[in-house]
């Protein structure tokens, strides 16, 4: 464990190496800078073609993967920024025994400035057993993580009813506020992956459950948004009642699924009641509201009961 130390000192030496990089790779940079007009003139056809009714939906992602498919991925982007490593290097975990409250008000795009690294925060609760909670494993999916600092303010002074690991996944493609980025892997779809799969994404994740089995979770929940105005609904990979009391909790409409394999919820459903939950779109603060309280209900339960869901409740 280790502690994190915000100081404007590295800020302003991050910010003197990004400038050096950038002018070392002018030419690059010409051929990102080119890469980037062509996404943002198809997004302008797009959002012009929009207010005509012709149904199309937008995702700066999936243009920018169109620019990536006729000119290829721009090199800045094959390169992590705050590091220099290349998109084969293993990603590292960071691990925290508190959650800064410097971190309380970091909105989900700048968290790159403040996190090296994908990581897991371990805070302690009342009650041992924790509840893994793992939000951004999309980069343009940020209730879960205004949710995790919503509860940890509510709980400044008092300690949580049972204790909580914390996932921080994509800090990269939410820096880009895009789902993911060209290089990588989905990283909702890389978990519980067969150990001869060495891309980065499916090593961390091995990491993280391997983790958090040794920790014997009470629960585990995974936190996303949708693209559309979806009314906000549960997921499970088992029928089992813990699991649906879990969805529950959410609310009444439940989705039971097996595909896509490579899921948080699929791999944690090995060890522990696991749901998906997505929350309506990413700027909807209904669906950080709607969040909040559901774990704030999951983190208060002493026991799963012992009799199943009626079938009229879900």
């Amino acid at each position: 464990m280790h502690r994190l130390e915000f100081r404007e000192v590295r800020k302003r030496s991050l910010k003197a190496e990004r400038s050096m990089q950038r002018s070392s790779c002018f030419g690059a940079s010409l051929v990102t800078n080119l890469h980037h007009f062509i996404a943002l003139v198809c997004a302008t056809l797009v959002r012009t073609m929009l207010p005509m009714g012709l149904g199309v939906s937008f995702d700066f992602g999936h243009v920018y993967g169109f620019a990536s498919a006729i000119y290829g991925a721009p090199k800045q982007f094959a390169v992590q920024e705050r590091s220099g490593m290349h998109e084969t290097s293993p990603l590292k975990l960071s691990h925290f025994d508190h959650f800064p409250e410097s971190l309380l008000d970091v909105p989900a795009t700048s968290l790159w400035q403040y996190l090296d690294s994908p990581s897991l925060f371990h805070i302690s609760g009342r009650r041992e057993e924790p509840i893994f909670v793992s939000v951004l494993l999309h980069g343009n999916e940020h209730s879960g993580w205004r949710a995790a600092q919503a509860i940890i303010r509510r709980h400044r002074d008092i300690p949580l009813p049972r204790s909580l690991l914390l996932f921080v996944g994509n800090i990269e493609a939410a820096k880009m506020n895009v789902r993911t980025l060209a290089h990588q892997q989905d990283y909702n779809r890389v978990w519980l992956s067969a150990s001869e799969d060495r891309a980065p994404e499916a090593v961390l994740m091995r990491e993280v459950f391997d983790i958090v089995k040794r920790r014997r979770p009470f629960a585990a929940i995974d936190v996303h948004n949708n693209t559309g105005n979806n009314p906000h609904y549960a997921c499970v990979t088992n029928l089992a009642p813990r699991f649906l009391h879990l969805a529950r909790l959410f609310g009444r409409t439940v989705v039971y699924f097996t595909k896509p394999e490579g899921v948080q919820t699929g791999a944690l459903s090995k060890i522990s009641p696991s749901v998906t939950v997505e929350c309506g779109r990413s700027e909807d603060i209904a669906g950080d509201e709607h969040v909040v309280e559901f774990i704030s209900s999951a983190l208060g339960l002493s026991q799963w009961p012992s009799h199943p869901v009626p079938e009229t409740d879900v």
